[in-house]
């Protein structure tokens, strides 16, 4: 049987992020794509509007910099446990911009773009089962 509150994510949980489990015990707090979001984007897709509309390859780089600065800002919300080169890595939205845009982090960029879509992590009342399952996607 189909019902809608079984489908209803928490207004809270998706504004104010997740706790959601990486590799090595690394921790991050991620927020649903929202307005709040959406706004940030088109604002700075506006300030860069004939750049990005230039066709040209420094046009799809700013693209891709704007969505990963957007992130930053209203996604990527904390993190606990997270090291470079063995030195803890406090959280800041400078610090998560710098990770969002190394091109070597592509696969963490990828599983950040999973959990926000994924309508079950921003569910008030998830039961053990998807739990389960969205931490063991963690490890794929």
């Amino acid at each position: 049987m189909f019902d809608f509150e079984n489908m209803a994510v928490d207004p809270t949980l998706a504004e104010e992020g997740v706790w959601m489990p990486y590799l090595q015990g690394a921790e991050f707090k991620i927020a649903r794509p929202g307005r709040h979001y959406t706004e940030r984007l088109v604002e700075l897709f506006r300030e860069h509007k004939q750049l990005i509309e230039s066709g040209t390859p420094e046009g799809d780089q700013k693209a891709a910099e704007i969505q990963k600065l957007a992130y930053a800002e209203c996604i990527l919300r904390d993190w606990r446990g997270v090291y470079s080169g063995g030195v803890e890595v406090p959280y800041s939205q400078e610090a998560a911009l710098k990770i969002l845009l190394d091109v070597r982090q592509f696969e963490f960029h990828q599983w950040l773009d999973r959990v926000t879509i994924d309508r079950t992590v921003f569910q008030a009342k998830a039961d053990e089962e998807v739990v389960d399952t969205v931490k063991s996607s963690a490890v794929s």
